[in-house]
């Protein structure tokens, strides 16, 4: 599995994802140790809570009654009162983001 990527003013080059054993790449092992077992920290804050699931589900169903009206479907059309949603800070235009080992392989 790879990904190509596009950088800007730069050459398009593809990057190897590492897999896991088991079902979707080894991410239904990690997902079922975090919700049952010890999850360890996550050290690229991919840790949805219980409004980032529900926002996501609403995504899912708003999509799916745009495709069967035509129509543009706003979440705030199908529920009231949302919370706001909290996601880790953006990096700011040439800040230096930390890389992790191990996360990809560059192939070309």
């Amino acid at each position: 599995t790879w990904i190509r990527h596009y950088p800007h003013f730069a050459t398009p080059r593809e990057l190897e994802v590492p897999g896991g054993e088991g079902d979707h790449g080894g991410g239904d092992k990690r997902m079922l140790d975090d919700i049952f077992g010890e999850g360890g920290q996550d050290s690229l804050g991919r840790a949805a809570d219980y409004i980032q699931g529900a926002y996501s589900i609403l995504v899912g169903a708003a999509a799916n009654e745009s495709i069967r009206t035509g129509r543009v479907i706003a979440l705030t059309d199908m529920v009231t009162d949302l919370p706001d949603l909290t996601f880790p800070s953006i990096p700011s235009f040439g800040a230096t983001i930390n890389y992790i080992p191990n996360t990809c392989r560059v192939t070309s």
